[in-house]
């Protein structure tokens, strides 16, 4: 197969080279630094417990391990919802379990594939195509961030998505 990549275009953007019928398909992506001081890549996040897309950031490295997955699953041919399935399984075998925030990497993962493959992005549709295949799939392996407003600010704990969608 081939390789997905990315090269940085500025301080604050980073492109990536999706190879698609030998030319490269390029998306712009947002970066920001993280309190580590290493550089992220920003995605499109649905935030289960708060009803609604924001923004997150994660390591660069792993995001093109998801855009990765996500391209060799599309381009052999499978359906988005098998694509979603694998990537969910793959994820729980190496981390035991799948939280809602990696969960929605891998939809944007999906979705800008799917934009490099056919110019249309619809990353509302894959989110809600990642959580019906996570809470009919994975329920189990499924954990929701809930976010408590405490005298220190804003915290986040996980739970189970069996009791949270219980």
């Amino acid at each position: 197969m081939e390789q997905v990549s990315y090269k940085f275009i500025s301080n604050e953007k980073v492109q990536i080279c999706i190879p698609l019928e030998g030319r490269l398909k390029l998306i712009d992506a947002e970066t920001v630094v993280s309190p580590d001081g290493d550089r992220c890549v920003v995605y499109d996040n649905y935030v289960v417990s708060l009803k609604q897309m924001w923004q997150n950031a994660t390591d660069i490295d792993f995001y093109l391990e998801k855009i990765q997955q996500a391209y060799d699953c599309l381009t052999d041919g499978l359906s988005k919802i098998d694509t979603l399935k694998k990537m969910i399984s793959i994820h729980v075998a190496k981390f035991g379990r799948v939280i809602d925030s990696d969960l929605m990497m891998m939809a944007s993962a999906v979705a800008k594939v799917q934009y490099a493959i056919t110019g249309s992005y619809h990353i509302e549709n894959v989110v809600t195509d990642a959580l019906n295949v996570a809470k009919m799939s994975f329920l189990g392996d499924l954990f929701i961030t809930i976010y408590h407003r405490t005298p220190v600010g804003i915290q986040p704990s996980i739970v189970p998505a069996s009791e949270y969608f219980g």
